[in-house]
């Protein structure tokens, strides 16, 4: 049983530097964000066949993505695929391959396609695509810079993520709590009275994975704002204001101050958070719909206790009327601007997305497929956790592009660096915030008058539609 073999494979895998050299491997201990796995190939290379390689940044769907990969090899008789798990720094090594020369031929796509457009990354699809294959996809084709740019198809949709605050349910009811909290003002008290209850024992309330701000700022801090209807982009007026995110940062940086989160988040990277909650050591997180499968019995951390996920709290009510952002739900796999052989690229991607890769990886608990002609038919995966990350209407929405989304270039620190400041205590709050709305809003304007970002304005945007 694939699932069964999961611990063994990610004990196996060959491990590579990435971040400052391609080629070449070491011994040197996995470490998040500084090396790349690379995927087995069925154990033999074919000189006769094409070679063509693949980056992902997501290793929690190793196992079906290699056997999937090891299968295709075999059957083909002139393409032998390599795939290269990245880690955190997934995004900067990529961008750093094409500096130097040694780009994948298909790489996972993980901002919005205009900003790889931008970059001249990215090889348009449109030459491949039947009339048939774009019907598929249905409204989740042609989404404007998302996968679309200037008209041109540079990737298409393959699962969507959602994020839901995960929980122990074990540490919850031994600190005398019955349920989840319902808001962040209930997650700050409940992170205090875990900790309080669990500190002697290396147990505390709630934990983020600050050495990775772009992560918690996109997949935490950004999702509590969406779901409570909060964006420091204003879509009805077109323009930046950070100063809404204070509310949002708050809790966070009240539970940091007072000691209510897990040593050292400020180091913290997301597997060894994942490694802690698993052992029972960390009440409360918030995070995508990929970790059911980390925490699966045969997962990369199998739980040693009783875990639930519940929706993402409200500030100041308990029924939100916002709705968290669905993630990668328009985007996939684009061929490399360099790529040399973009029609067997193709062929892969192909492959990936079809109805039976896509069905399989479903039903067993890799992710969220978004697919309509998979959404269609495939089977709830029986996974612990997955039903709560299921997509709802009432929860989840594909918010609309921001321009820094899309490739803004903003001078000085970035939101989501300042938002860890802030959390951290190394920049005060209201002049942290106001500075990013002048700076970002000086970017956006400059991007405007030189025709490089167009402002994104939604007249009646509605947060909660």
């Amino acid at each position: 049983m694939r699932r069964s073999m999961k611990k063994i494979a990610c004990l196996s895998l060959g491990v590579c530097l990435s971040v400052l050299a391609f080629t070449g491997c070491s011994n040197t201990p996995k470490t998040e964000g500084t090396v790349a796995e690379e995927g087995n190939t069925a154990g033999k290379t074919n000189t006769a066949k094409t070679k063509i390689t693949l980056w992902t940044g997501q290793r929690a769907d190793y196992v079906i993505r290699e056997e999937k990969l090891a299968a295709y090899n075999e059957a083909s008789e002139d393409t032998e695929v390599e795939m290269q798990i990245y880690t955190e720094d997934y995004a900067t090594t990529l961008e750093l391959s094409f500096t130097s020369n040694q780009a994948p031929d298909i790489f996972q796509v993980v901002n919005n396609a205009k900003y790889y457009v931008d970059r001249e990354m990215l090889l348009p699809l449109d030459e491949f695509l039947t009339e048939s294959e774009i019907a598929r996809y249905g409204d989740l084709f042609g989404i404007d810079q998302v996968n679309m740019v200037d008209g041109k198809t540079y990737t298409l949709a393959e699962r969507g993520i959602t994020y839901r605050l995960i929980y122990n349910k074990d540490i919850l009811a031994a600190a005398g709590i019955s349920e989840p909290p319902k808001t962040m003002e209930q997650v700050y008290e409940y992170a205090k009275q875990i900790t309080e209850w669990g500190k002697d024992q290396g147990i505390y309330g709630f934990a983020i994975h600050l050495k990775t701000p772009a992560s918690v700022g996109e997949r935490v801090i950004d999702q509590v704002g969406f779901r409570n209807g909060i964006s420091a982009y204003n879509y009805n007026e077109g323009k930046y204001d950070y100063s809404v995110m204070k509310e949002v940062l708050e809790p966070f940086k009240k539970m940091y101050e007072e000691g209510i989160m897990f040593p050292g988040v400020e180091g913290l990277e997301i597997d060894p958070l994942r490694t802690q909650f698993a052992a029972g050591k960390i009440g409360m997180y918030i995070y995508g719909s990929w970790e059911p499968a980390i925490y699966a019995e045969d997962g990369q951390f199998p739980a040693e206790n009783s875990w639930g996920v519940s929706t993402i709290p409200g500030i100041g009510t308990e029924t939100p009327m916002g709705k968290t952002d669905i993630k990668n739900a328009g985007k996939s796999w684009g061929i490399s601007s360099t790529s040399k052989n973009p029609e067997k690229s193709w062929e892969y991607i192909k492959y990936m997305l079809s109805d039976e890769y896509m069905t399989e990886y479903h039903e067993e608990g890799y992710g969220i497929v978004v697919i309509p002609s998979v959404a269609e038919k495939a089977k709830a995966p029986d996974m612990a956790g997955m039903d709560g990350f299921a997509m709802s209407t009432d929860l989840d929405k594909i918010w609309p592009v921001r321009p820094d989304t899309a490739g803004l270039s903003v001078e000085g620190k970035n939101a989501y660096d300042t938002y860890a400041s802030i959390i951290l205590g190394a920049i005060d709050m209201e002049q942290g915030l106001s500075e990013l709305t002048e700076r970002y809003n000086a970017a956006l304007d400059k991007a405007e008058r030189d025709g490089v970002t167009e402002r994104v304005i939604i007249t009646d945007f509605d947060a909660s539609k």
